[in-house]
């Protein structure tokens, strides 16, 4: 409409407006193709009236069970029997009386002696580990060590060093190994200190 124009404003606008509420009334009337409304109500879906039901005679079925037991339990409670407390001999007038009794006495005298011979097996059992041995192997290892311990003193330290002129460029002056494979060190120089235990300087003859 907006490319038509009219001799009249008033009576276009008018014309306008009377199309505009015929479309808005043809949409709000217009059915769809798709059913989009809300599905019905299913109360026998809500009240799950089947369950109950069968909760029902599963009620009803334990109920007349329990009604069967009760009438015989009085039926056994009401009939006389030999075995009531008033037809029962006193206490102590019944023999106590075992079918098997020989049997199990014969099994616990088994098992006893085998316990026995158990018993006896463990106390007569020597050790596989040896005091003695122990005690050997730790002398011997005590010794090793105060042996390994008096050799690595007989070693000059690196203070002793300091003292002692040592001439390496020397052949000879130092012989670490002798003849017999003991290790000793022989100086050229004199002893680093005296007979009284003082200091003896480097000049200082013999």
């Amino acid at each position: 409409m907006w490319n038509i124009m009219g001799a009249n404003k008033r009576c276009t606008d008018r014309e306008i407006l009377r199309e505009h509420t015929l479309h808005q009334i043809k949409i709000r009337n217009m059915r769809p193709r798709i059913d989009n409304l809300p599905p019905k109500a299913m109360p026998h879906l809500q009240s799950r009236a089947k369950q109950e039901r069968i909760k029902n005679d599963r009620g009803a079925v334990i109920d007349q069970q329990n009604k069967l037991l009760l009438q015989k339990m009085l039926e056994i409670d009401m009939k006389p029997s030999p075995l009531t407390p008033n037809s029962l001999p006193p206490k102590g007038g019944l023999q106590n009386f075992s079918l098997n009794k020989n049997s199990r006495i014969v099994e616990l005298t088994k098992i006893t002696d085998e316990n026995k011979k158990i018993l006896k097996r463990l106390q007569t059992a020597k050790s596989v580990y040896s005091i003695k041995k122990w005690k050997r192997e730790f002398d011997h290892s005590q010794y090793l060590s105060l042996k390994l311990s008096e050799n690595a003193g007989r070693i000059p330290r690196s203070i002793s060093f300091d003292l002692i002129n040592v001439n390496t460029t020397t052949p000879g002056s130092v012989r670490p190994i002798t003849a017999a494979g003991s290790q000793k060190f022989e100086f050229s120089k004199a002893r680093p200190f005296t007979s009284e235990g003082k200091p003896r300087s480097l000049n200082q003859g013999l």
